[in-house]
């Protein structure tokens, strides 16, 4: 397979072909190996050793580093490359910070700003119906006609946090690329096996469900929104 073919099926894979920014992407991701490596997954490691003429031992690194950045995902059926644009985006960047650096954050926002957030707009509905604000607590204790009764519980973020274990916290994948606010990072709040995912490859800090509640309420003031 050709350089660029490599590039280009990968793109294909994640659902959004012939965009020259998201192949700067991804070139900045991974080597051509390590591009080829990945479009064998999912495949045992001894499979992927054999097809790739590599080492068992250095297989299974490349995909604990593959995981660790955030261009593949641990799966019931193995190791697989991230499923679409989507995962890719959120999980590369909310990796730990030895993944990422200036160029890396500059292609992000390049493709962003020019490109992607446009073509999720063309969407429509479709895709911004499954988005949901969850009212701020702070606001509903400052309310005296409403109380979080009135509310459903997956619409109070203290009851979201009560009942998810376990919590883990990791950066906004969107602002840390974008950089357009000065609030902090470190406020995603993550539940049960998304929180699970992002401790054990290295990317989230578990948390107390107290410790959630301080980081949520800090994050409304802040004026930060919860979805």
């Amino acid at each position: 397979m050709e350089t660029n073919d490599v590039y280009v099926e990968l793109a294909e894979r994640l659902k959004y072909p012939g965009s020259e920014r998201l192949l700067k992407i991804l070139r900045k991701l991974v080597n051509l190996e390590e591009g080829r490596l990945l479009l064998e997954l999912p495949a045992e490691p001894d499979e992927l050793a054999r097809k790739m003429g590599m080492g068992r031992d250095n297989v299974e690194l490349k995909l604990r580093e593959f995981v660790e950045k955030g261009i593949a995902i641990p799966t019931s059926k193995g190791v697989c490359m991230a499923r679409d644009l989507t995962q890719l985006h959120d999980a590369n960047l909310s990796s730990d910070d030895r993944w990422l650096d200036t160029e890396l954050l500059d292609l992000w926002k390049d493709f962003q700003e020019s490109e992607w957030l446009q073509s999720m707009s063309d969407l429509g509905d479709s895709h911004f119906n499954a988005i949901r604000v969850v009212p701020a607590f702070k606001a509903i204790q400052r309310s005296p006609h409403i109380s979080a009764d009135d509310f459903l519980p997956e619409e109070v973020i203290r009851e979201l946090i009560r009942g998810a274990d376990p919590i883990a916290v990791v950066n906004c994948s969107c602002r840390r690329s974008m950089r357009r606010c000065g609030s902090l990072l470190d406020v995603c709040l993550q539940f049960n096996r998304g929180a699970e995912y992002h401790i054990n490859r290295g990317s989230g800090r578990r948390l107390t469900s107290d410790e959630a509640v301080s980081i949520a309420g800090k994050a409304e003031e802040a004026g930060l929104m919860h979805t």
